[in-house]
């Protein structure tokens, strides 16, 4: 169970560092309300979900749809990551 903690905690702190310089500074915080509304709304049907799978299938099928899940978004999110860089932009004050 610690080794779960600890790899949520630094996947949790790689998506947030991702997703604020994935977008312009003025767009950092709509984005981040809108993967803590993402993460809030996914916590409601994940349980349900675990529960069904472990009733129907085995105890590690959650583990296995979370897996196929996590690696069918990396492709996607890479794709997305890169096309939507934006130009660092050097403001004088």
């Amino acid at each position: 169970m610690p080794a779960l903690s600890v790899g949520l905690a630094v996947s949790n702190t790689i998506l947030t560092s991702a997703l604020s310089k994935s977008v312009g500074r003025d767009e950092v915080g709509g984005i981040m309300g809108l993967q803590m509304s993402i993460q809030s709304f996914t916590r409601i049907p994940a349980p349900i979900i675990a529960g069904v799978l472990i009733e129907r299938a085995a105890v590690w099928s959650p583990g296995l749809v979370a897996g196929m899940f996590a690696s069918a978004a990396v492709p996607i999110a890479w794709r997305v990551l890169l096309r939507t860089r934006p130009e660092k932009s050097e403001t004088t004050g």
